[in-house]
């Protein structure tokens, strides 16, 4: 299983996280490898789980 990573974090003075600088990026990793989580993890649970995690990702604000 391939992962999704690196994620590059934009951080300011202060040391907070501001943005991710390849959120894009992370969102068209994981549309490519969507079809083999839903296949290695089958089922309706894992489906919503999966749907929602990335319903979440694409949402910048939430992300």
């Amino acid at each position: 299983m391939n992962t999704i990573y690196p994620i590059e974090f934009i951080i300011n003075s202060g040391g907070q996280i501001i943005n991710i600088k390849n959120h894009q990026e992370i969102i068209n990793k994981f549309k490519e490898r969507k079809l083999d989580l839903l296949t290695y993890f089958s089922g309706k649970i894992n489906q919503a789980y999966i749907d929602k995690f990335e319903k979440t990702l694409t949402d910048r604000k939430k992300f």
